[in-house]
């Protein structure tokens, strides 16, 4: 599983390939602001491998 975090208002944008590259693989793949980005991973986290990519200036 892999979280991206877009920052505290959503701003930053996730590439299109980005998306693609994980549907490809199999990826569950959580685009979220980045608060709700970290709620995701610290739950999921205690289940099952979870990466996090987390934007954190706006």
């Amino acid at each position: 599983m892999l979280i991206i975090g877009t920052g505290a208002y959503g701003v930053m944008d996730v590439a299109k390939e980005v998306v693609d590259a994980c549907n490809e693989r199999g990826i569950e793949l959580h685009i979220q602001t980045t608060a709700e980005a970290v709620k995701i991973y610290n739950e999921m986290a205690k289940s099952k491998r979870t990466v996090a990519a987390l934007h954190l200036t706006c």
